[in-house]
């Protein structure tokens, strides 16, 4: 998780506070692509911002018979944040600049899924 909750128990109502933002690419808006995002695209459009990219567990795997694309989650330090609205409204400012991001994921309380042998990409700022 990136954000500490009330109780350990992770929903909205009990987010306490963030200093790490995280959103989902799972890329599943479209089967062209040249539509895809990529940790490059999402590079080029934040030069000079320290990021790291986590990729899933489903990176780069067929799954439920779509072809295999890239899957991944950017993380990236931040002040931190109080409020779950403003939090959530931080991973929506996001999500819309750098273009398609998981719509199902931009809560102050998404579980992102961990991975056996991560793989992960630091980008110094």
């Amino acid at each position: 998780m990136c954000a500490e909750y009330k109780g350990g128990y992770r929903s909205n109502e009990n987010f306490i506070r963030s200093d790490c933002v995280a959103v989902e690419f799972d890329n599943d808006h479209s089967e062209n692509p040249e539509d895809w995002i990529t940790p490059a695209k999402v590079k080029a459009r934040l030069p000079g911002v320290e990021l790291a990219f986590h990729f899933s567990r489903h990176h780069m795997r067929e799954k439920r018979g779509k072809p295999a694309r890239p899957k991944f989650h950017m993380m990236a330090a931040i002040e931190p944040i109080f409020s779950d609205a403003e939090y959530a409204a931080l991973k929506q400012r996001i999500a819309t600049e750098l273009g398609f991001a998981d719509p199902n994921a931009l809560d102050a309380a998404r579980f992102f899924y961990g991975t056996q042998e991560p793989l992960v990409e630091y980008v110094p700022g």
